[in-house]
């Protein structure tokens, strides 16, 4: 497997061909939209509420008669934008479904040298979509029952903790089995996390490049993930190095937005905690959400950016990869 060829050949399909990336945009456009806006609103009803108490510890007399209403007073919008949140999310999941199997089945066609046409992805991935989530529903059910055992072993072991009651001997036998549990289920998530990121992508690939139905693409993707283990391991590797590389460069962008709002705030931090030690008094500084803002804004834009690429960049080399393992070209 020419791992160089694919992983840099990647780049050069996205680049040559730009609705591959449009798709990627489209399928995370209103989920981060979404997150944009519940994080302004949850910004503002934080900047109120802190606001809020600083008044208050001006003004005592205050206090008991104000504070229900200063503190309730901003938690509809904030209501609002956790509704608007869910269903942007909602949404934007069922348009991820098309925009995922539409960047598969043209990225497999650019791969052979065909050109992309955007109308034709979409209809091929509204007629895959189910497919796709089914897949989706497939890989999440598995993770979702191990956490379901991790939080019901806490309890159950809290009540064997209660049940041993003063039986010193039973307690650190327990104490030292829930330890060994512990460092087993940290495993075993460690092990599906990776499985979970291995094994799917060609799965994905079968039901929408290689047109086939569920149970016949969770067979062949399942085939060729453990024939070309090692491979497959290898551009998962890939992947997240790119991904802690473009994070990186998100920080390092945010950091000199950020850097504005901070300064101020510790300064202003400090000369409340210099006049709590001079005079016994504490008045809260107040949160200036203008930085705060511009820096979230542009968080989202970053982040819907890079999320977008990674995810397009996930299925165009996962296309070509099928490609070469089965030698499959969409009609």
């Amino acid at each position: 497997m020419p791992f160089g060829e694919i992983f840099v050949g990647t780049f050069r399909q996205i680049w040559q061909h730009k609705k591959l990336w449009l798709f990627g945009l489209l399928a995370t456009l209103l989920g981060s939209l979404g997150v944009g806006f519940y994080q302004l609103f949850g910004l503002r009803w934080q900047g109120n509420y802190m606001n809020m108490v600083a008044r208050m510890m001006e003004h005592p007399d205050l206090w008991p008669r104000r504070m229900g209403a200063e503190l309730m007073s901003g938690l509809g919008a904030l209501a609002l934008a956790l509704a608007v949140l869910i269903l942007f999310g909602l949404i934007g999941y069922v348009i991820s479904l098309v925009m995922r199997g539409a960047i598969m089945h043209e990225a497999a066609l650019a791969w052979a040298g065909e050109q992309t046409d955007t109308s034709r992805g979409v209809s091929v991935g509204v007629g895959r979509a189910v497919y796709v989530f089914l897949l989706d529903l497939l890989w999440g059910i598995v993770p979702f029952i191990f956490g379901c055992s991790v939080a019901l072993s806490i309890p159950a072991f809290i009540a064997a903790l209660v049940a041993a009651r003063a039986d010193e001997g039973w307690i650190v036998f327990l104490v030292m089995l829930f330890v060994a549990l512990l460092c087993a289920m940290i495993l075993v998530g460690l092990l599906l996390f990776v499985f979970t990121a291995i094994f799917p992508p060609l799965m994905y690939q079968s039901a929408v490049v290689g047109g086939r139905g569920l149970g016949a693409a969770i067979r062949e993707g399942w085939r060729l993930a453990i024939h070309n283990l090692g491979a497959l391991i290898l551009f998962w590797l890939l992947l997240a190095l790119l991904s802690a590389v473009l994070n990186g460069i998100i920080q390092m962008i945010m950091l000199p937005l950020t850097l504005p709002w901070m300064g101020v705030w510790m300064r202003e931090w400090s000369g409340a905690m210099e006049q709590f030690m001079e005079g016994g008094r504490v008045l809260l500084p107040r949160l200036h959400t203008g930085w705060l803002v511009i820096s979230g804004l542009a968080s989202v834009l970053l982040s819907l950016a890079v999320n977008s690429f990674l995810l397009t960049f996930s299925h165009t080399l996962y296309a070509e990869v099928y490609r070469r393992l089965t030698g499959a070209t969409p009609a």
